[in-house]
């Protein structure tokens, strides 16, 4: 994945979009995130969940689709189990 292309994310809603598509129990290396099956890692320096970090450009470009639609319509999709 290339990270030079990606604008600050909102941090909460990033991790909502990601749990929303599953990322945290399909594809992330923190063991907290895929036990819960919610994102709770974030990178400080560009809002993004860590779990992003594994994917390829065309998943990470689905992700900032998934992630600039629900910023559009100002959706925050709930996660189950999420504290937030």
């Amino acid at each position: 994945m290339s990270d030079d292309n990606l604008m600050p994310l909102n941090p909460h809603l990033a991790c909502r979009v990601a749990d929303h598509m599953g990322l945290p129990y399909r594809v992330c290396r923190r063991r907290f995130c895929r036990r819960r099956g919610f994102c709770s890692r974030v990178l400080v320096k560009d809002g993004i969940p860590a779990c992003c970090l594994n994917l390829d450009d065309k998943e990470l470009a689905l992700f900032l689709v998934r992630y600039e639609d629900f910023l559009k319509k100002g959706i925050s999709p709930a996660s189950a189990g999420s504290p937030a």
